[in-house]
């Protein structure tokens, strides 16, 4: 088991550091708003998006592989790939600005490591800076998987003939 945050030694070596008060009250109110009945069924339609964007790719390129646990234990708005032998630098670089990804998590934007949760499942330091994370959220249309599907396919294919 891997610690959440390295450094100290607080939540029995799980975690190091003082809570922050003002995100743990955030936190408290965006569980409460996704409570509301306007978010009612969210969660799975954001689901069902994931689950298309990652079974459309897995279907085009036989070489890709979901990092972290199965479709419906994970978080719904996370996936993150492994595109074997892959420049997922060059990737990321070609995909933008017409598709969000990301080498890395959210809060680790701007360094150039392999994420050390992908290191702590296993992967080795290739793999690990073979893989993508795509992160649909409640915004994410039908539309916005098609087509983030054909441009993360269309660039993969180019960059594999290169």
């Amino acid at each position: 088991v891997c610690p959440q945050i390295y450094g100290g030694g607080q939540q029995g070596g799980m975690r190091s550091g003082t809570l922050p008060t003002p995100l743990c009250v955030g936190f408290g109110r965006a569980a409460e708003i996704i409570q509301r009945p306007e978010f009612a069924g969210k969660q799975e339609q954001l689901s069902k998006l994931r689950d298309i964007l990652w079974r459309e790719l897995n279907s085009r390129h036989e070489n890709l592989k979901l990092n972290g646990p199965g479709l419906k234990e994970r978080h719904p708005g996370n996936l993150n790939i492994l595109f074997e032998g892959a420049d997922t630098r060059q990737m990321l670089s070609s995909m933008q600005p017409h598709v969000a990804v990301s080498m890395g998590s959210a809060c680790a934007s701007g360094i150039p490591e392999p994420s050390y949760v992908l290191r702590c499942i296993g992967l080795n330091e290739e793999q690990a800076n073979g893989s993508l994370r795509l992160s649909p959220g409640f915004g994410t249309t039908a539309s916005d998987v098609t087509q983030a599907i054909d441009i993360i396919s269309g660039v993969y294919e180019d960059l594999a003939e290169d």
